[in-house]
């Protein structure tokens, strides 16, 4: 059975979204205003990449090894502001992947390293089957992604790495970037024991440790992300 709040990545996975809309308001009046949000997202980030660079990360895992990996912020952008916010506030600093599998991904990101914490909010799911339709990336071995509960809007700041390609994924979750140097380092990763078919490790004083996380935006300033509560809007 699933917990409440526990992010996570399912395999095969079906979801049915229903939004509610106060007046006479359409459902095809909803898809629109929401195209509209999306483009009007995407722009913004376009605006905010002055360098005409993408972001770069540099993740070092200790014991294992530094990990790049370049951040798509027209593609997924509140999900890369989030990540760099994060980032730059050392929230990263010190914690594990917590659920690995190999051929699969490994994920991290939470601050309780269980599968359940976050950052205390949640942003918008930057994928199609959220009605976002600007983010094309498919879940290829190397690309960065937003863990999530079953609940659309509901990443923090777990996050996970493809060990393998899994286009069950495609459409269901945020990819927002892609490893550039390293991904050997994954590898090394994968072999951590773990206790069940969800890849949960098996002894936590054994799981890869996020010693830091920096990010390298060319000069370019971000915005913090929209920070979801009772609003489901993601654009002010």
């Amino acid at each position: 059975m699933m917990k409440k709040g526990v992010c996570f990545i399912a395999l095969i996975m079906v979801f049915v979204m229903a939004f509610s809309f106060s007046g006479c308001t359409s459902s095809e009046d909803a898809i629109n205003w929401e195209k509209d949000m999306g483009k009007a997202a995407v722009e913004q980030a376009e605006a905010y990449n002055v360098s005409g660079k993408n972001p770069v990360v540099t993740m070092v895992i200790k014991d294992y090894g530094t990990i790049k990996l370049e951040l798509y912020p027209t593609k997924a952008p509140q999900s890369v502001y989030n990540f760099i916010s994060l980032a730059n506030s050392d929230y990263y600093n010190g914690l594990i992947f917590h659920r690995i599998i190999s051929g699969f991904m490994v994920q991290g990101g939470d601050p309780e390293g269980t599968g359940g914490g976050g950052p205390g909010y949640n942003i918008k799911g930057e994928f199609s089957g959220n009605r976002f339709g600007y983010n094309d990336i498919k879940h290829e071995r190397g690309v960065l992604s937003m863990a999530r509960s079953q609940t659309a809007d509901s990443a923090g700041s777990q996050f996970f790495i493809m060990h393998g390609k899994n286009a069950g994924l495609d459409t269901k979750y945020a990819a927002f970037g892609r490893v550039l140097e390293g991904i050997e380092i994954v590898d090394e990763m994968v072999k951590v024991p773990v206790s069940d078919d969800n890849g949960t490790v098996a002894d936590r004083s054994q799981a890869p440790v996020i010693e830091s996380i920096t990010v390298e935006t060319f000069g370019d300033v971000y915005p913090e992300p929209i920070k979801l509560d009772d609003s489901k809007d993601f654009l002010h």
